[in-house]
C-alpha cells in the first residue's frame, strides 16, 4: 500500500480514529512519568467529557481554550472537543499573561479548560491575563470586555480556584446524543488554532481542519515505517502542531504508544525511553544534545531505538552531520513537515548534501521569482517556495482568504528554496523570521517589549546563525545618556513579558552615537550583525 493510499484509507474525523480505539483497549496510548492513558480509557473518558460539555452548550465551531501541560487531562480534552466537532485552542501553559490575554481575546475562547496539570503558576497566569478573574464566583457567567466571548474557566483535578467551575459536576447528556452529534462531525470542520509567530508583532492563529490533522497523521506513520511494535518518544509540547498532530494523532492512528512528559528533563527523558522500551525518538538537536551529554547516557539501555537524532543512535552514527541525511522542512500552517523522506538514515551523496527530501503525498509545491512572479523550474534555481495540497491549513483567524492565499489555492511561505533532482533545499527565509530551537520568533514583537521602555531610543532583533539551535536571538538596543540599562536589566524585563524561548540570548547595549542607523534612517543590518557577532565572542 503506497502512502497516499494508505492515508485515503484511515480515518479522517476524531470520531472515527475513536472507533478503533475500543479494539486496542488496555494498549497504552500516553505515558507520562507520572500518568498512564489507555486507549480504551481515552475513549471513555473524552466520551464523558464530552458528554458533560454538550450539557455546557458546547458544541460544533465552539471556541474552547486548552490550557494543560503534557498530561492524560490533555489528551482527554483535546478528544472531548473534537469528538464534538467544538474548536480547539491550543494555549502555552508557560506564557505570560500578556501573551495569553491576547490570544484569549483573538481567538475569541468562549471557554478555558485548564488546572493542576498546567503547573503551579496557572492561576496566577490565568489572573494576569483575564482580570476579572480575581473576585469572580463559579456558576456564573463570566462578563467582561477585555474577553468579551469568554464565559467560563474550568478546572481539571484539585486546588480548584474560587472562580473556575468544575466540570466534573456538569450533569452530562445521554450517550445516545453524543452518538448523533459526531455523526455530524466532518474531516472539513475546523479542530484547532495553533499560534505561531508571524513577520508581523503579532502572533498568526494558524486554523486546521480536521481531515488535514488526520491525513497528516497517517502520512507520517507510513513514511516513518511505524508498525505495531514501536513506542515513540517526544519532549514536543501538545501545545504545538508537533505535539498534537505530529506525535500524538500519529500514533493514534497506528495505534502505538507516545511517551512524554509536562516539562523536558535529559535525565527523566533517559528513563521513560529506557523504561517503555521506546524505538523511535523526535527532538529537536538540543535535547539530544542534552541526553548524549547526560552522565548516565553511556550506561542506559535504548538497543530498541531505531528512529532518532544520529547523537544518541549509537556509534555507528558518530561523526555524520545532520545534513548528511535527508532533513526534512515544515510549518504550523502545513500540519508539520511538507517534504520527507522514506529512509532518513540514508547517506546522500556528496551533490545532494542539505536536502530536505521530496514532498510529502498530496502537498504541492512551487519555486517562484520573487520579483516578477514567474515559475521557475530550472534545476537549482532559488526562489520562494509556495505549496497547496491537503494539509495546508483553512486559513488564519481573522484574515481574509484574499489576505492569506493567491487565487488558486497557493500559500507564499516566505522560504527561499530550490530543487535538485526532485528533492528540496532550503536557502534562508525571505522574511525576517527567526527560527530558534524549533520556535518561531517574531522579531516586532520582541521589539515592541524593548521599546516601550523609556530609557530606550532605537532597538533591532536579528536572528545569528547557531549550530544546535538553528539560530539564536540577538538584540541591539540604544539607550538614552545616563540610563542603567544593560544587558541584564533588559534580560529581566523580556522574562517578564516574553516566553523564555523569545528572550534574546545575545546583547549589544549602545548609545545612540553607537547604534549602526543607516544614511535612510532604517538599520544597518550588516553592522548590526557585526556587533552582534562581536557580543557573543
Amino acid at each position: 500500500m503506497t502512502g497516499t493510499e494508505a492515508a485515503t484509507a484511515a480515518p479522517l474525523t476524531v470520531p472515527q480514529l475513536l472507533d478503533g480505539f475500543a479494539t486496542l483497549g488496555d494498549h497504552p496510548l500516553f505515558v507520562t512519568p507520572t500518568g498512564r492513558l489507555t486507549f480504551a480509557a481515552a475513549d471513555d473518558r473524552s466520551a464523558l467529557l464530552a458528554r458533560r460539555l454538550l450539557a455546557a452548550g458546547v458544541g460544533k465551531n465552539t471556541r474552547v481554550a486548552i490550557l494543560l501541560g503534557n498530561s492524560p487531562d490533555w489528551v482527554v480534552t483535546f478528544l472531548a472537543l473534537a469528538r464534538i466537532g467544538a474548536h480547539a485552542v491550543l494555549c502555552n501553559p508557560f506564557a505570560k499573561g500578556p501573551e495569553l490575554a491576547h490570544v484569549l481575546r483573538h481567538a475569541d475562547v468562549a471557554a478555558v479548560v485548564t488546572g493542576a496539570e498546567a503547573g503551579d503558576g496557572v492561576q496566577g497566569l490565568l489572573e494576569a491575563a483575564v482580570p476579572a478573574l480575581v473576585g469572580h464566583g463559579t456558576g456564573a457567567a463570566l462578563r467582561t470586555p477585555t474577553h468579551p466571548y469568554l464565559r467560563t474557566v474550568w478546572w481539571i483535578g484539585v486546588d480548584r480556584p474560587g472562580w473556575a467551575d468544575d466540570p466534573d459536576g456538569l450533569d452530562p447528556v445521554a450517550a445516545d446524543l453524543l452518538h448523533a452529534v459526531e455523526g455530524e462531525v466532518a474531516a472539513a470542520d475546523a479542530v484547532a488554532t495553533a499560534y505561531t509567530s508571524g513577520t508581523t508583532a503579532e502572533p498568526k492563529a494558524v486554523v486546521h481542519c480536521q481531515g488535514a490533522f488526520l491525513r497528516q497523521a497517517r502520512k507520517l506513520a507510513v513514511r516513518r515505517g511505524f508498525t505495531a511494535t514501536d513506542v515513540v518518544y517526544t519532549p514536543m509540547p501538545l501545545f504545538w502542531i508537533g505535539g498534537v498532530c505530529i506525535a500524538l494523532l500519529s500514533c493514534a492512528a497506528t495505534g502505538i504508544p507516545m511517551v512524554t512528559d509536562a516539562r523536558f528533563d535529559a535525565g527523566r527523558a533517559l528513563d521513560l525511553m529506557e523504561s517503555e522500551g521506546v524505538t523511535a525518538v523526535y527532538c529537536f538537536p538540543q535535547a539530544a544534545e542534552s541526553m548524549a551529554a547526560h552522565p548516565s547516557f553511556a550506561d542506559r539501555d535504548l538497543h530498541r531505538l531505531r528512529i532518532g537524532p544520529a547523537l544518541i543512535r549509537g556509534p555507528e552514527f558518530a561523526g555524520v552531520a545532520v545534513d548528511m541525511r535527508e532533513q526534512s522542512l515544515g510549518m504550523t500552517e502545513t500540519c508539520g513537515p511538507h517534504t520527507m523522506a522514506f529512509d532518513a538514515d540514508a547517506r546522500l551523496p556528496e551533490h545532494l548534501r542539505g536536502s530536505f527530501a521530496f514532498p510529502m503525498d498530496g502537498m504541492e509545491h512551487r519555486i517562484v521569482d520573487r520579483d516578477s512572479g514567474a515559475v521557475l523550474t530550472g534545476e537549482g534555481e532559488i526562489g520562494e517556495l509556495w505549496i497547496r495540497g491537503d494539509c495546508l491549513m483553512l486559513g488564519f483567524h481573522k484574515r481574509e482568504r484574499s489576505e492569506t492565499f493567491e487565487p488558486d489555492g497557493w500559500y507564499r511561505t516566505g522560504d527561499l528554496c530550490s530543487f535538485r533532482e526532485g528533492r528540496l533545499f532550503f536557502h534562508g527565509r525571505g522574511g525576517d523570521m527567526i527560527k530558534t530551537a524549533g520556535f518561531n520568533v517574531a522579531p516586532a514583537e520582541v521589539e515592541r517589549v524593548i521599546g516601550a521602555l523609556d530609557d530606550v531610543i532605537y532597538v533591532t532583533v536579528l536572528g545569528l546563525p547557531d549550530p544546535v539551535r538553528d539560530q539564536v536571538i540577538g538584540t541591539v538596543v540604544a539607550v538614552r545618556p545616563g540610563s542603567t540599562l544593560d544587558a541584564d536589566a533588559l534580560r529581566a524585563v523580556c522574562g517578564d513579558h516574553l516566553s523564555s524561548y523569545k528572550v534574546p540570548s545575545v546583547w549589544c547595549v549602545v548609545d545612540e552615537a553607537g547604534y549602526p542607523m543607516g544614511d535612510t534612517g532604517k538599520v544597518d543590518r550588516t553592522r548590526a550583525l557585526a556587533l552582534l557577532e562581536a557580543a557573543r565572542t
